[in-house]
């Protein structure tokens, strides 16, 4: 390790200037070290996002942490065409420097001024921006690449304004005051390096400024400028060949030694002493270990969190444990709670007060009331929170944790110093609600959601990097299939090295697959870009600014700071998850109610029993947990969006496990899952009777005797323990969360203090330490049991409304599964296993979605391909505005050509949709007939060519209709026999469909009158069979004065017509229609619907 030096680095970027830094907040501490550094800064752009595991890492290294960054400009400052980014480098001497750096960073995404800002640069007034948010901030003018006080210099050297770069540091220099601003030097090795310099240091000179010496830090070691380019280049998307646009411009941007600084400014010894007279002025650290728990803001006058949460507890125990044998009018008083309901509670609101989180409970408590009451579904629980009695008195859960066994401790442990974490499921369709509730209700200011980071996983690096390098595409794909993915993620390359013998062997033969891995090894685990957290949600008790830096992810609000930093400084955030079971369960619920309701009770789909379409579907807390029908459901594993009990491993498991009450359902969840596997035999032998279950001691009956003497559950850990050594329940939740660490020094003394606490109570040593042994093997496998409670509700609820109302269940099921055609497919089948039919879908029936019609399932329009429900929805709409669809026309006309497209059509031909217009044959042919005719010609020429195309293929007179296309296109004629041209009898009608050129408005009464659009498209092909010019000609539009030229008049048999015949028998159709007297005729096709559709342009 070096001598600690006074140069003080205060220009560093971390990984977190995505992919433009390299170095994580660890390995910069560490290097920072070794090279003797005692302080360092970090700069990362626009962002504080590293600050807390620098300060982490900093103070393990026994260094200053140092904490800035980047304040995006534009230059000149505003949004002008050739603006340019750039920054100015800000750092923090106090936390009123740290509340106002939150302040400048979050202004873009809080204040409407600054609503146009981006990560390239504030287009903002600097004096009305920076003012009142300087105290406890020092301004260095920006580095040499891309700083503010730079790029001021060249634009006032390339635009000409002279002064401007003075003029601007000045209003700096006035808003922030004199003692708070640096002018900033580097020398990067890029070219005009000097003559900027001398330009730097004659302004701070003239403005009196003092200057520092900084160094562009964006990488840790001289050799990884190599890499530096190629990130550079996936961040970019171009190939390295072409990236040079894009680069730094030199190698010199590696974190230098002290030694290279002072050699770098020699001829500049006070900018190098300014980095140590910085360094000593900037002394502030993040505030952690403290909770920062937002006021409830609902409280009654008088009284606490803590006496109000008890009063509200109390109330919901006597709601949920009240005597159901009391007189009518007795009231039950909380003096006759069960004496075990009241001991739990009075437990459990004690350890809330010590801890200090009764306010954090009446918030989750306010908020789970709110949804209710609006209606929107919200899960029974989820995760640990579920074995907590105040929860369940309060209807945070709907699991009743004294029923099921389970543990207090194993969720809220006053020897444990992690906060409480109550996760709330809601309906995926109304989780932004539940948002907006939140900001509305604690402001908006002090509300946000949770930035996350992506990473480059293996493969997407070795993808990347692989791109950027041009190298062959079949080997790279070769080798990122070559990594394995275990349980949904993709192994790490060194891993996957070890494990997989082909890619090793490439590696070690091939210079280019080595040279693409190891590249790949060092790109991968890089953040590559920033999103929101699935589920959480941070309130604070003032201002968020204040704590973290707010930004724009997206359009969601979300703090600068990960979940893991968020808890660090005292932020406890709430997990508010998009559950899509719960979306399907109201749905479900609500479309029967309605039925019911209607008098409707086919479409509700009900069976009859406890469950008939008649009766109301209960709340899911509502729902018997004992109903023998939907245990027989569950046996048979044909469960289709049962909630965790439809995977392939469950469809196995249920039918061997037979449930036939709530606890089986638990169990499935807890062995459903590739950990306990190895538990799964014996526990089905003793279920079935085939194996007596077996007990260590005779302590472990009462905890095990559910599980058949397996441990398959966490709280069976913490029980053992309880019952066997003596401990506490928060002691054994220690016990059981050091035994999933795997620690051998931890396990030797917590297993000693096991056996010694069980030796206490008489049970023998040999006898203990297999104990222990045994429930330190299940630590890799199991189950929260509250967890899996409170989400065996959920499956029940579902497997209740399969078993009563198959039909609107899988009519749900499958709307959702629309783009999903494998899952389609399991339901379709799962729906005909149960004898239920599946009706056609049908352009004049079908709905959006997946309907109940005629005890059967019937298609929407939008589980068709190239529909999606916009497209479903305006067909529909259209229907239900103007009645069923007569013809395709028809269709196309009151729906609009946007919609209606070549795709959409032959899908919907392909499905039999349009068998209700007698179009539903794909093969029926669709004749096109390419007119050079005047627009106002065109009408006279209808009834012609009507005449003309039934003699040509029938020779009887057709009748021409011209009433408006809504109510029948006019070309209508009866076509019989056309012996002469082979072909079959038709049995429906003939339809003339014109188009016109789009350019040219169609005028004409007799247009307006038939309903013919005045603009449609012309035919992607309009100009078959005659010259490219006239095809151009006749595009373009008829020019000043001219009318409009129709490009094509399109006749559709309908009505499942086979015209086979006619396929090859354009040219002798179009000859027989100039015979009868059709002039302009230029071209005939004869094709199918898709044909056709690609004739009129669809």
């Amino acid at each position: 390790m070096a001598a600690r030096v006074d140069f003080t680095h205060l220009h560093v970027h971390t990984y977190y200037t995505l992919l433009d830094g390299l170095a994580s907040p660890e390995s910069l501490a560490h290097a920072a070290l070794q090279l003797g550094y005692g302080a360092a800064a970090i700069t990362d752009r626009a962002g504080v996002y590293a600050a807390v595991r620098w300060q982490q890492a900093a103070e393990a290294a026994g260094i200053e942490p140092i904490f800035g960054a980047e304040l995006p400009l534009t230059v000149p400052p505003a949004r002008l065409a050739g603006s340019r980014p750039s920054c100015l480098t800000v750092l923090v001497e106090s936390p009123a420097g740290w509340e106002n750096l939150g302040w400048l960073l979050s202004a873009p995404a809080l204040e409407s001024t600054f609503a146009s800002a981006t990560r390239d640069g504030f287009a903002v007034d600097l004096a009305g921006y920076l003012s009142g948010h300087t105290e406890g901030l020092i301004f260095l003018t920006g580095p040499e690449l891309d700083g503010w006080l730079p790029a001021l210099l060249r634009e006032e050297e390339e635009a000409g304004k002279e002064g401007l770069a003075r003029s601007e540091l000045a209003r700096l220099v006035e808003v922030a005051g004199r003692d708070r601003v640096f002018v900033q030097v580097e020398r990067m090795g890029l070219p005009g390096e000097e003559r900027l310099l001398l330009a730097l240091r004659k302004l701070a000179r003239e403005l009196g400024l003092p200057v520092v010496a900084t160094h562009d830090v964006r990488y840790l070691r001289p050799e990884d400028a190599g890499l530096h380019r190629v990130i550079s280049c996936i961040r970019e998307g171009v190939p390295l060949s072409r990236g040079a646009g894009y680069q730094l411009g030199s190698d010199q941007f590696y974190l230098k030694n002290p030694s290279e600084m002072s050699e770098l400014f020699a001829d500049w010894p006070d900018a190098l002493a300014a980095t140590g007279e910085i360094a000593a002025r900037c002394r502030f650290r993040l505030p952690t270990g403290k909770l920062l728990l937002p006021a409830y803001p609902n409280l009654p006058a008088g009284q606490d969190a803590d006496t109000y949460l008890e009063e509200l507890c109390r109330a919901g125990a006597i709601r949920r444990y009240g005597r159901q044998d009391r007189a009518a009018g007795e009231r039950v008083t909380t003096a006759e709670l069960p004496p075990e309901i009241e001991s739990r509670l009075r437990h459990e609101l004690g350890v809330i007060r010590q801890m200090g989180y009764a306010g954090y409970f009446l918030t989750v408590a306010d908020v789970v009331k709110w949804a209710r009451e609006q209606g929107i579904p919200v899960g029974p629980g989820r995760g640990s929170a579920a074995g907590s009695l105040v929860a369940y008195v309060l209807g945070i859960t709907q699991v009743d944790p004294l029923r099921y066994g389970l543990i207090f401790e194993r969720f809220l442990n006053p020897h444990r110093v992690s906060p409480p974490d109550i996760d709330i499921d809601i309906a995926d369709d109304r989780r932004s609600e539940v948002i907006d509730y939140v900001v509305k209700t604690y402001g908006r200011d002090r509300v946000a959601q949770i930035i996350t980071f992506g990473t480059l996983a293996a493969r997407a690096a070795v993808r990347d990097v692989g791109r950027v390098l041009e190298l062959p595409p079949p080997l790279v794909d070769r080798i990122a299939r070559l990594v394995p993915v275990v349980q949904g993620q993709a192994r790490s390359l060194a891993q996957a090295l070890e494990e997989v013998p082909e890619l090793n062997a490439l590696y070690s033969r091939d210079p280019t697959a080595r040279r693409l891995i190891d590249l790949g090894r060092q790109v991968e685990g890089l953040p590559r870009h920033a999103s929101v957290h699935a589920a959480g949600v941070v309130i604070a008790p003032v201002p968020l600014t204040r704590i973290v830096p707010l930004e724009l992810v997206g359009d969601a609000l979300v703090t600068q700071f990960d979940m893991e930093s968020l808890e660090q400084v005292g932020l406890l955030k709430m997990d508010f998850l998009a559950l899509r079971h719960l979306s399907i369960w109201a749905r479900v619920r609500d479309r029967i109610r309605a039925e019911a309701l209607a008098g409707r009770p086919d479409a509700a789909g009900g069976t009859g029993g406890t469950g008939g379409a008649g009766a109301a579907v209960p709340e899911l807390d509502e729902l018997d947990p004992d109903d023998p029908a939907v245990y027989a459901q569950l046996a048979t594993g044909d469960n289709p969006g049962v909630f965790q009990l439809d995977s392939p491993l469950n469809r196995r498991l249920l039918p061997r496990l037979r449930p036939t009450r709530f606890t089986d359902i638990i169990a499935a969840l807890a062995l459903g899952r590739p950990g306990p596997m190895a538990q799964l035999d014996r526990f089905l032998a003793v279920r079935a009777g085939q194996e007596a279950p077996s007990y260590r001691h005779p302590l472990l009956e009462p905890i095990l005797a559910e599980t058949g003497g397996v441990i398959l559950y966490q709280e069976q850990v913490i029980q053992i323990a309880q019952a066997v050594a003596g401990m506490s329940a928060g002691e054994a939740d220690l016990l059981r969360r050091a035994m999933g660490k795997k620690d051998p020094d931890l396990m030797a003394s917590e297993r000693e203090r096991f056996i010694s606490g069980a030796k206490a109570r008489g049970v023998p040593v040999e006898t203990a330490g297999a104990i222990f042994d045994d429930i330190a093997r299940f630590a890799g496998y199991g189950f929260n049991k509250s967890h899996a409670a409170a989400y065996a509700l959920l499956s029940y609820g579902m497997a209740w409304l399969l078993t009563y109302h198959p039909l609107p269940y899988l009519a749900e099921l499958l709307s959702a599964a629309s783009g999903d055609e494998v899952a389609r497919r399991e339901l379709e089948q799962s729906a005909l296993r149960r004898g239920l039919r599946l009706l056609p879908v049908d352009i004049n029936r079908s709905d959006v979605n997946w309907t109940v019609e005629e005890g059967g399932l019937r298609p929407g329009l939008a589980s068709l391909r190239y529909m999606g429900e916009k497209a479903a929805a305006a067909l529909v709409e259209a229907r239900t505005r103007g009645g069923p669809y007569r013809s395709l026309i028809d269709l196309e006309l009151r729906v609009g050509r946007n919609v209606v497209h070549r795709n959409l059509l032959e899908t919907l031909a392909a499905a039999g949709a349009l068998r209700g217009l007698g179009a539903g044959e794909p093969r029926e042919v669709l004749i096109t007939v390419e007119l050079d005719l005047d627009a106002q010609r065109v009408m006279e020429r209808l009834a012609t060519l009507s005449r003309a195309l039934e003699r040509v293929l029938a020779g009887t007179a057709a009748e021409l209709v011209t009433t408006p296309f809504e109510t029948a296109p006019p070309g209508t004629a009866r076509l019989p026999p056309a012996r002469e041209l082979g072909v079959e009898e038709p049995r429906g009608r003939l339809y003339l469909k014109l188009n016109f050129n789009p350019k040219a408005p169609v005028t004409g009464s007799g247009l307006g009158r038939t309903g013919i659009p005045r603009e449609t498209g012309a035919p992607a092909t309009a100009a078959a069979g005659r010259p490219a010019g006239a095809a151009a000609t006749a595009a373009a539009g008829p020019g000043p004065g001219k009318p409009a030229t129709a490009m094509a008049a399109t006749v559709v048999i309908e009505a499942g017509a086979r015209f086979d015949g006619l396929a090859g028998k354009e040219a002798e159709l179009r000859e027989a229609l100039r015979r009868e007297g059709l002039d302009g005729v230029v071209s005939v096709s004869v094709g199918t619907i898709g044909h056709w559709w690609a004739q009129v342009g669809g």
